[in-house]
């Protein structure tokens, strides 16, 4: 334990050198989000399917640029006294705003923070790695996040995905090039800096806490407890403060409840559970999230959408048993480990991590699995030739082309699946345009049909479909009257009734097609 971390054959770039590998990073990392462009169709916004959280990020944004008021326009039943509740941290909200303020409305301005995002995280895996073990395992570590299908696929969007991780990596960066005596006492004020962007960034300080305990013998215990008090009380405080909102990134209620709706106004109260019934529940729900990961994997089409989600989860689990099999010699390796699984256990726990969701909550774990990766594959002899060097250099250059390419694979599905959804929205916004919503009056809709008609016609409101007659009422009454209201025919009369729906004075219009299911439109 107490041999150092950084081993005789892990030079360590600086000055010069260090500037010109930087840019040298940066330089591959733009030339893959050029080659994988073609494939994600960045000319346009994808606002449905998997991106369409985008839409939300992009009104808020702009209610916010516009009005100085952290506010949405979607709205959910219910939370119909507190729209706010919905909102995440305001990191990603503000990166948006800024850029629009800079640049206008448009596509690239939305793109713009995500962009920027992959470009600092794969900078600032280098820097850490650099720093912490090693220029070499810095460069493979940077090429291994850089690859990465999940990160590149989101560095097309509008969503905060990218945006987090980048302010993941400028912590990860700051923490590793801050001198060894300060880390201790700069590491909550590094954790604020995910944290703004999303909650779930608090959890940085278990690889943080496990690289300070194997700094140095003398005191450890002591340096690991002060982290995590000023951790706790600096990110409580900030969340106190209600920046934004009051909703973590892991909703707990549809754990507890199952009944749980967003779209009730009148949801039950949260029933009141004994430890025994709580146990049963999480492991409930780590069993159904274990059964719907193995039923992506067994089939052929789900399997692109949960191998991201895979590839971490495999990431995090070597790095465990790396980080144990060497016995402290990297501590890198075993924080990373440390990290992955606290992160996949609280995910497959409380939350849903179905299809590409598992994947985008894990996302933030990356920068540390890259570092842990690098740490285990830098080449270890003390000794080379210079053909050996050249040896090495050609093998490790021929795999990453092999995972740039394979990863092109990736996300070439992505964009297919993309292209799917785009042809119905699109269908459905001309559909929407030419039965004439009046925008001053409330879009009730489902939200895969009417995201791309919200943003187009921003500041339109527009609110999920109640679960209930009752619901449909108290939304017309809270939020004015409703113009357009479009739910699944097989959602009436399971949940909204032709009896509920005239009595808001609503009658049916015309029937749309949105992918495979037939939508009912009705107006006044």
């Amino acid at each position: 334990m107490n041999e150092p971390p950084l081993q005789p054959d892990a030079p360590r770039a600086r000055g010069r050198e260090l500037v010109l590998w930087s840019l040298l990073v940066l330089l591959v990392a733009g030339a893959l989000l050029v080659l994988h462009a073609p494939n994600l169709q960045p000319s346009k916004l994808h606002l449905s399917g998997n991106f369409v959280d985008q839409a939300g990020y992009i009104l808020t944004a702009r209610t916010w640029l516009d009005t100085g008021k952290l506010e949405s326009a979607l709205l959910y039943p219910a939370y119909m006294d507190d729209p706010g509740w919905r909102l995440y941290m305001p990191g990603h909200y503000a990166a948006l705003a800024l850029s629009y303020a800079l640049f206008g409305w448009g596509v690239w301005p939305s793109l713009l923070p995500s962009i920027l995002g992959y470009l600092a995280a794969v900078l600032g895996v280098f820097l850490a790695g650099n720093a912490l073990v090693g220029r070499t395992a810095g460069l493979i570590a940077a090429g291994l996040f850089a690859t990465f299908s999940g990160v590149i696929t989101y560095s097309f969007t509008a969503m905060a995905e990218m945006s987090f991780v980048g302010a993941c990596a400028v912590a990860l960066t700051g923490f590793a090039l801050v001198p060894e005596q300060r880390r201790a006492y700069l590491t909550p004020l590094l954790l604020a800096v995910p944290f703004l962007f999303r909650e779930t960034g608090a959890l940085y300080v278990v690889p943080m806490a496990a690289l300070l305990f194997y700094q140095k013998r003398e005191g450890r215990f002591g340096r690991v407890a002060l982290v995590l008090l000023a951790s706790v009380a600096l990110l409580s405080a900030l969340n106190l403060w209600q920046l934004s909102t009051g909703k973590g990134s892991i909703p707990l209620s549809w754990v507890t409840d199952s009944t749980f709706n967003y779209g009730d106004a009148v949801p039950p109260a949260a029933p009141e559970l004994s430890a025994a019934e709580w146990a049963r529940r999480l492991f409930g729900n780590a069993a159904r999230n274990g059964g719907e990961a193995w039923s992506y994997f067994v089939d052929a089409r789900g399997m692109a959408a949960v191998s991201g989600f895979l590839i971490l989860l495999g990431a995090s689990l070597i790095s465990l048993v790396g980080g144990l099999w060497l016995r402290g010699r990297e501590p890198v390796v075993l924080a990373a480990g440390l990290l992955g699984l606290t992160a996949c256990t609280i995910f497959f726990f409380l939350y849903d991590v179905a299809g590409e969701k598992g994947m985008r909550s894990m996302l933030f774990v990356a920068p540390w699995l890259a570092l842990a990766l690098g740490a285990l594959l830098r080449p270890r002899r003390t000794t080379w030739t210079n053909r050996s060097r050249s040896l090495v250099g050609l093998l490790y250059g021929l795999a990453f082309l092999g995972i740039v390419f394979t990863n092109k694979e990736l996300t070439r599905r992505a964009g297919f699946r993309m292209q799917r959804y785009d042809l119905a929205a699109g269908v459905s916004r001309q559909i929407l345009e030419s039965i004439g919503h009046d925008d001053d009056t409330l879009l009730v809709s489902h939200f895969n049909v009417s995201m791309e008609y919200a943003v187009a016609h921003y500041p339109v409101r527009l609110c999920f479909i109640p679960t209930n007659d009752e619901s449909l009422r108290r939304v017309q009454e809270r939020f004015g009257p409703i113009g357009t209201l479009i739910i699944p025919r097989d959602f009436l009369g399971k949940h909204l009734t032709p009896r509920g729906i005239q009595s808001i004075g609503l009658e049916g219009k015309r029937d749309i097609r949105f992918a495979d299911r037939v939508m009912l439109v009705y107006q006044p």
